[in-house]
């Protein structure tokens, strides 16, 4: 059941775009993940907000692996690549780091691009024959689902006290109303 459409979606591919997507891939990549994921908190978030989004983008990739782990089923034979097939860490984890930047810098283009990056990452890994489509489906459905509890989550987090600017001293006495 795992394998349906695998045959088709590799088969419909030319050798060249397959061998784009398996450049590709890389964009999912844990190491390539975390530094993205690090580097865009680093440059998006406000100092005492960098925590909560590192968590994020870490919890993410440790839910792939637990999940991998729990479900325990292989990759397509003849992957070539060792570890269990579902769900893809590369879908799920760029599910969450390109989901949560394209959420903190908030414009239509951030969440287009994010997705066609997902997209893009989703399809190699089946291009490239390491995992069926269910499992791609299964990690961009599971980083969604991660993302939508994380970014939930996030709101409630307690916020750093901000530093009350002279100005509002000068014009309130720094009162908090």
């Amino acid at each position: 059941m795992r394998a349906i459409g695998f045959e088709t979606i590799r088969s419909a591919l030319p050798e060249a775009a397959i061998e784009a997507l398996g450049v590709a891939t890389h964009l999912g990549d844990y190491s390539v993940v975390v530094l993205v994921g690090m580097i865009g908190v680093a440059v998006l978030e406000e100092e005492g907000d960098r925590v909560p989004f590192a968590v994020v983008v870490f919890g993410g990739i440790g839910l792939a692996t637990v999940a991998k782990i729990v479900f325990g089923l292989p990759r397509p034979p003849g992957a070539g690549i060792g570890g269990y097939g579902f769900p893809s860490g590369h879908a799920l984890g760029s599910t969450v780091v390109y989901g949560l930047l394209a959420h903190r810098i908030g414009t239509r283009h951030a969440v287009i691009g994010a997705a066609v990056v997902v997209a893009i990452v989703a399809t190699s890994r089946i291009a490239i024959g390491v995992h069926y489509p269910t499992d791609v489906l299964a990690g961009v459905g599971m980083g969604a689902a991660y993302l939508v509890l994380a970014l939930s989550a996030l709101e409630e987090w307690p916020q750093p006290e901000r530093e009350v600017s002279n100005d509002r001293l000068a014009t309130d006495g720094g009162s908090e109303r």
